[in-house]
């Protein structure tokens, strides 16, 4: 694009541009950082249709529908952060072992860091207070992976039969096991 047409028509752009918002988006992604039980960072590309072209974004993203205890209150944070990692790195939510040790930040992102073949499908509700994308994910199987239909069927309200049931989303499983912490 040249730049003289793309400064000048920006120039014109004023307040009545809307922002740009990733409400309703739904993509698959890798999760790449989780800081604690609700928050975590997401890799993904925006365009879809041409990603030979598109660069994927990052974004920091709010759990919906969840409060995890923070960080500092121990062992209750760190547990919380380590059930999300084990979730978002294709861990079964009834195989969850604490003593996995996913209790340092180190560990926790060397989990991520390891992860070479799990993704999860996440539907995005906009920017939070914090200006954080609030999003609710989805574990997705390999076979759900490779289906170029399960984008749609995940978020899916069809009652056909042949329509897969809605998957328990990362977000229940979450706020389920946040009520068993000490």
């Amino acid at each position: 694009m040249n730049p003289a047409y793309y400064h000048a028509n920006l120039k014109k752009k004023d307040n009545s541009v809307p922002r740009f918002t990733l409400k309703t988006v739904k993509r698959y992604a890798k999760v790449v950082s989780v800081y604690d039980g609700d928050t975590c960072d997401l890799v993904f590309y925006i365009n879809t249709q041409n990603m030979n072209q598109d660069k994927p974004v990052r974004y920091k993203c709010r759990m919906l529908g969840y409060d995890a205890p923070e960080l500092e209150e121990k062992p209750s944070g760190e547990l919380a952060r380590g059930y999300l990692t084990h979730l978002c790195t294709g861990g079964d939510a009834h195989t969850h072992n604490a003593v996995e040790n996913l209790r340092t930040e180190k560990r926790v992102q060397q989990k991520l860091d390891d992860n070479k073949n799990s993704l999860v499908y996440a539907e995005f509700g906009g920017p939070g207070k914090y200006g954080r994308q609030l999003v609710t994910l989805y574990q997705i199987s390999k076979e759900e992976e490779d289906d170029s239909t399960s984008c749609d069927m995940v978020a899916s309200e069809s009652s056909e039969d042949n329509v897969p049931p809605i998957p328990t989303s990362i977000n229940t499983m979450m706020a389920q096991y946040i009520n068993t912490l000490p």
